[in-house]
């Protein structure tokens, strides 16, 4: 997936907006129906897709290991 490419990432400004855009997929991708509504939240309010980067990325994690 394009979004989460960093090999042309070089100042703090592209990492941060690379923050925000992954952040946004993963929310979007959740499996997790209320990560999966806090997308739409994240496309008014940036900041909260940041701050649920952490739980996003666990719950597709936690998804792609279920055996």
């Amino acid at each position: 997936m394009k979004d989460f490419d960093t090999e042309k990432l070089s100042i703090e400004a592209d990492w941060i907006e690379w923050l925000k855009k992954t952040s946004y997929q993963l929310l979007k991708q959740s499996p997790n129906p209320i990560l999966y509504v806090c997308s739409t939240v994240a496309e008014v309010y940036s900041p909260i897709a940041t701050e649920l980067y952490n739980v996003a990325f666990l719950s597709i994690w936690i998804f792609l290991n279920d055996p």
